[in-house]
């Protein structure tokens, strides 16, 4: 009887009706079944009470969904003191959340899929101490996305094209190319519930001619665009950039126009051991002329402050964040380095990484080593004029804090950030970038741009001849392989 009334209350107290008809539940933290929390009292609160986690504790509700789709969860919530991580219970899934520092109140907004009934949802305390008020829910509108959205395939070289599809549980009925359809394979996203991993395999793209293309994967109630360029073999290029799929790390494999070869960090020992040195070995790189490292935590420099690739390689450079001074330029050949951050403009590892400005022909990338928000603030105050870039690699995995600002006025084409699918619970990633910065720039560009993640859609390597003149291929599953056209690998190029 205490139950049946208890439903009954929470059905009128927190529920209410939108002109549009959809049931939109709002639930009072304190009215959940609650498990190791306390009820606290605040005049700023609604209703005056919260609930508060310490190091554990729990809370449920069930909401009755008139028809199943993706729905948008707000929850009011304090996280003082830093970024939270949490976990959202929803029916038999258990999925991590961030939550960003909010000395005050705040609203935390994702949207998650559910079924039409009843739908279990609740919060489990990962990292906890956090403040929870309401969590109030409403139909979400969804927006397909497609990644990479600009993609380049060799026929040389066949390899499967590998594309990861935003499609909310929508069927995919058809992929074309141009206005030609090519068979494909689709399977789930291990890492997000609204996504699929599609492949392409080389004997569909055989018969497509050369050129430009758009590529069009068509939903239940909708369709999703992205360009493909096919190629007979990689046009010539200055300067190559690699950034392997090394889950949550960094390492960066720059062939310079001269020839030599620039290493930036070289990731976890096991990512060292598995992924970059064999990635080197096959194409056929033993020396390193300069080796820089960032700074010394161990998804960095593996671990032992880079002796192994000082080891194993012909290095004739080392660099580290003492090297060279805050705004300290230098040529390697055609390409211009500058310092925008180093180890004297931070107290620990992460504000003291460096940060650097690479310009080729115009052409500018923006290494975002493991800097954070602090440090993003005082290089615009600084460098003002050497933020603008084509591409950004995004600082700390986005999973520290970041300043939307900074990327906003990077004003990128390209992002790419070595993550692993904890960025899908990183407050810096799915609000500071996603929405505040991401969502925010496309509003108002004619060409949406692209963010990779290698463990998203694999290996990225970029091309780069001059500021007009680049472009980039992603490589899928393929950790380790012969990349075309770097170091010899191409003799009729």
């Amino acid at each position: 009887m205490k139950n049946i009334r208890l439903q009954i209350i929470l059905f009128f107290s927190a529920c209410f009706f939108i002109s549009c008809g959809i049931y939109i539940p709002r639930f009072e933290a304190e009215n959940g079944q609650l498990q190791d929390v306390s009820l606290e009292s605040d005049t700023t609160a609604s209703n005056n009470s919260y609930i508060s986690f310490k190091n554990t504790g729990q809370v449920l509700w069930e909401a009755n969904i008139p028809e199943e789709g993706y729905y948008n969860f707000n929850f009011r919530y304090r996280a003082r003191g830093g970024d939270k991580e949490q976990y959202l219970l929803k029916n038999n899934d258990t999925i991590p959340i961030g939550f960003g520092m909010a000395e005050q109140w705040n609203v935390f907004s994702q949207s998650f899929h559910l079924n039409k009934g009843i739908n279990k949802i609740g919060l489990l305390t990962s990292w906890g101490h956090q403040d929870i008020d309401w969590l109030s829910i409403e139909k979400a509108e969804i927006q397909f996305d497609i990644l990479p959205k600009k993609q380049t395939y060799y026929q040389k070289y066949p390899r499967n094209l590998l594309i990861k599809i935003d499609n909310y549980h929508q069927k995919i009925t058809q992929l074309k190319i141009g206005k030609t359809p090519v068979e494909f394979s689709a399977k789930p996203y291990p890492y997000q519930e609204l996504a699929v991993w599609i492949e392409i395999p080389p004997e569909s793209l055989s018969s497509i001619p050369i050129g430009k293309h758009q590529l069009t994967v068509y939903l239940e109630s909708g369709e999703v665009t992205g360009t493909i360029e096919i190629l007979q073999k990689p046009q010539p290029s200055g300067m190559q950039i690699i950034v392997p799929d090394i889950s949550h790390g960094s390492a960066m494999v720059i062939k310079l126009p001269d020839g030599k070869n620039m290493l930036i960090d070289c990731g976890q020992d096991w990512a060292r051991d598995q992924v970059l040195i064999p990635l080197l070995q096959v194409n056929n790189i033993d020396t390193i002329h300069t080796f820089i490292l960032t700074h010394y935590h161990d998804d960095h420099d593996g671990g032992d402050e880079g002796k192994t690739i000082l080891e194993k390689f012909h290095v004739k450079e080392f660099i580290d964040y003492q090297t060279y001074p805050t705004g300290h330029s230098w040529r390697q050949g055609e390409v211009l380095f500058k310092i925008l951050n180093g180890y004297a403009d931070g107290e620990e590892e992460n504000t003291r990484s460096l940060s650097t400005k690479i310009t080729y022909n115009g052409f500018i990338l923006n290494h975002g080593g493991d800097t954070y928000a602090v440090n993003q603030q005082k290089i615009m105050e600084r460098f003002p004029e050497d933020i603008k870039a084509q591409v950004f690699y995004g600082n700390h995995h986005f999973h520290g804090f970041i300043l939307p600002e900074y990327i906003r006025t990077i004003n990128p084409d390209l992002v790419v950030a070595q993550a692993q699918q904890a960025v899908y619970a990183r407050d810096a990633f799915m609000q500071k970038y996603k929405t505040d910065t991401e969502a925010f720039l496309n509003a108002n560009r004619e060409y949406p741009m692209d963010t990779l993640l290698p463990f998203e859609t694999g290996m990225c390597v970029l091309r780069i001849n001059n500021a007009n003149n680049w472009w980039y291929e992603s490589y899928g599953f393929e950790k380790v392989c012969i990349i075309p056209g770097l170091n010899g690998n191409d003799d009729e190029m």
